[in-house]
């Protein structure tokens, strides 16, 4: 049987495909010129890059379709190697055409094998016999002083660790690099360490604080009868309060002496008096997998620091045991409660250093609003009215409605049915304003001098444009630490704007990666965007070959609660197109671990890139 072709079409195609080849390469070329390059001077992975971002500037979707339709290429996967993959097109239309085609650009550019070097370079040699995607771990406060649970998360997969400078101080920073150092001793296997500048930290302050005092509220039903006991969380004072399990952050926490908490057992009580004379007591129900303690009483109490705490124990022989006496530590009131709904007004102080609830007269008139303060109410001078403000990962939605010298002034548009409970420590994003502040904190200078000397590598938040990598590689240089490969965070509008721009310029210049911070380009760019865009980015990376952190939130939910949520597994499988995949802290980051190994080792068999393995079937 002999095909037929529509040798019109054949030929409309050649030279549509031939036309879009010059076209690119003169624009490849302008590309080039404007960072001082051409394509003689420029790397095989820049030109390639600029012939992609090139070729980007075109609807294809036509084109591609009525490729397809002859089973010829449609270029969809053609960004590793630009110039080979449309000239391998022309050379086909040009034998079902009987035209004379000759390669005139075409080199082969080696980019599996480039991507694979350089993600050796940054995360370390693939396992013998693993996934080649790597798994990030971010380490938690407890890192810096058990490092046998560093040791079990290498054990369970863990590729390379993140130490989140935002987070803990340095002593606590050079404690990790300790146990992980160690940890790889002992088990024989390389983890590179990423430590991630804080960047300018556009969060709200503290809340104000109520009084120093804890009530534990049991459950009754209507007639009295307990219905559930008053649950608490007790934890020593070398964790973080941001470490602890999620599922319990509306349960009071309650510090204890670390002597204590490491001797403790199911069924231990604590006898005491509380706030008001009353005798009471609190058992031990379950330890945690963060090493925290689930505590529970069955009697409505109110507990105050220093407070003294009998601790027995129950004997093999069922004889109350009494194990000595201990104060309770001091520790801080308990934040107020704001609240804040749709069509309510917000402002956001200039001057004051704590969020604080609104203020009613006694006939339940507002007379002074919810107030919002920020880690840096200066940048309140660059905001415009009409503008967007989003606060905790976009879960409250704000538009300016005036700036006065008071501060900026916003009415709430989205904040669900309910309302939304105002955090300390969360995240404010201004995504219409392109914010002028420098690529550097006080504080990431500051930093970089322990980075310096305990880093394998370096991610600079915020990433906006190319001299911010610029900064910092000059700033590593001073400190004789200019080897370290960088991790550009692509987290802002103006990031995704001028990634094009920042790759062509880094490339070939340093070690060097992209991380997909998700969290916050969801907040600037909207969720339903960010599908799109996260895509874009692995393409535009893959064209440079240049490797990828998808980061944030992944597997969320069971490693904050311990409960798996389907729509996430699929999320997590998609991660298998980066070359790392980056985990949160959280409670249960162990089993959160060897779930998303398991996902990536069953997903690499099936997916590389944009190109899916027809394995057999498993139905």
């Amino acid at each position: 049987m002999t095909l037929r072709y529509d040798d019109s079409e054949i030929q409309s195609l050649f030279e549509e495909v031939l036309r879009l080849r010059g076209l690119i390469v003169e624009q490849a070329q302008t590309m080039l010129n404007e960072i001082g390059l051409s394509p003689g001077t420029a790397s095989a992975r820049q030109y390639n890059l600029a012939l992609y971002i090139a070729l980007r500037q075109h609807d294809l979707t036509d084109l591609q379709k009525r490729l397809s339709s002859f089973s010829i290429s449609s270029l969809a996967h053609s960004e590793a190697n630009v110039m080979s993959g449309l000239e391998g097109v022309l050379a086909l239309l040009g034998k079902l055409s009987s035209r004379d085609f000759q390669l005139e650009y075409a080199d082969f550019c080696p980019s599996e094998q480039i991507l694979s070097e350089e993600t050796k370079a940054l995360f370390g040699p693939q396992r013998s016999g693993h996934r080649s995607s790597r798994i990030m771990v971010t380490l938690p406060t407890q890192a810096a002083w058990n490092g046998e649970q560093v040791k079990e998360w290498l054990k369970a997969g863990a590729d390379c660790f993140r130490i989140n400078c935002a987070h803990d101080n340095e002593s606590e920073w050079r404690q990790m690099v300790k146990h992980v150092r160690k940890a790889q001793k002992e088990l024989g296997i390389d983890a590179q360490i990423m430590f991630d500048l804080a960047g300018h930290k556009l969060r709200t302050n503290d809340l104000v604080l109520g009084p120093a005092v804890v009530h534990l509220k049991v459950s009754k039903k209507p007639t009295g009868k307990l219905l559930a006991p008053a649950e608490v969380l007790f934890y020593h004072k070398e964790i973080s309060q941001e470490d602890l399990p999620s599922f319990l952050e509306n349960v009071p926490h309650l510090p204890l002496p670390k002597e204590v908490m490491n001797e403790l057992y199911v069924g231990d009580v604590f006898v005491f008096e509380d706030a008001r004379g009353k005798k009471r007591l609190i058992r031990m129900q379950q330890p945690l997998s963060d090493g925290t303690w689930k505590g529970v009483c069955e009697q409505n109490c109110y507990l105050v620091p220093k407070m003294e705490f009998r601790w027995q124990r129950i004997s093999e022989k069922g004889n109350l045991k009494y194990l000595g006496s201990f104060a309770l530590p001091e520790f801080d009131g308990q934040p107020v409660d704001i609240r804040v709904r749709k069509g309510e007004r917000i402002l956001i102080s200039r001057t004051h250093r704590h969020c604080h609830a609104a203020k009613y007269d006694e006939n339940g008139r507002e007379i002074r609003p919810v107030i919002i303060s920020i880690t840096l109410p200066e940048i309140l001078d660059q905001l415009e009215e009409g503008q967007s403000v989003w606060f905790d990962d976009g879960k409250l939605g704000c538009r300016i409605e005036n700036i006065d010298e008071h501060g900026v002034w916003l009415r709430v548009d989205i904040a669900g049915a309910n309302g939304v409970k105002i955090k300390a420590d969360k995240g404010v994003n201004f995504p219409e304003t392109v914010l002028q502040l420098p690529p550097l904190s006080e504080k990431d200078e500051h930093d970089l001098h322990c980075i310096a000397e305990h880093a394998d590598m370096v991610a600079l938040s915020f990433v906006q444009k190319v001299d911010d990598i610029e900064v910092l590689q000059q700033k590593l240089q001073a400190l004789q630490a200019g080897h370290l490969p960088i991790i550009a965070k692509i987290e802002t509008r103006e990031g995704v704007r001028n990634l094009g721009s920042i790759l062509l310029k880094n490339v070939d210049r340093i070690p060097f990666a992209v991380m997909i911070a998700r969290g916050d380009l969801a907040v600037e760019l909207g969720s339903v965007r960010l599908a799109e865009i996260q895509e874009d980015i692995l393409w535009l990376c893959a064209a440079a070959q240049v490797p990828v952190i998808w980061a944030t939130q992944v597997l969320e939910t069971l490693n904050k609660s311990g409960v798996i949520s389907r729509p996430e597994i699929t999320d997590a499988a998609m991660s298998v197109r980066a070359e790392c995949v980056m985990l949160n802290k959280g409670a249960f980051l162990g089993d959160t671990l060897r779930v998303l190994d398991n996902i990536l080792s069953r997903m690499e068999h099936r997916q590389r890139k944009k190109l899916n393995f027809l394995s057999r079937w498993s139905l």
